[in-house]
């Protein structure tokens, strides 16, 4: 468990805490600084995939919407470098890639 927390604190600071609160800030309009991010992401997942099995109590549902919002928020960025999939790095379609990310994740 001191790993999972150390690398939420010494890491990434943003992978700690409530993310449902985080998600629904975000898709209001409020910019939050590394919400989003590769380290992120894999900060949470294997924050998580040492908390699950340790049997301490703590739920994976927040963690898991944010995960699927990373992937669904990274995924125009990576996985469509065509110059016919432009309209797909605007910020509103990452935001609703994002959406569909969480929805995944749930």
């Amino acid at each position: 468990m001191f790993v999972a927390t150390a690398l939420c604190v010494f890491i990434e600071p943003q992978a700690g805490g409530n993310d449902i609160s985080d998600m629904t800030a975000f898709f209001n309009g409020i910019l939050i600084k590394n919400l989003l991010t590769l380290k992120t992401g894999l900060v949470m997942y294997f924050s998580m995939l040492i908390q699950i099995p340790s049997g301490i109590g703590g739920t994976e549902v927040g963690p898991i919407i944010k995960i699927g919002a990373v992937v669904g928020y990274l995924l125009p960025k990576i996985y469509f470098p065509f110059k016919i999939m432009v309209f797909m790095r605007e910020e509103k379609e990452r935001r609703n890639l994002a959406l569909c990310g969480i929805a995944a994740g749930e």
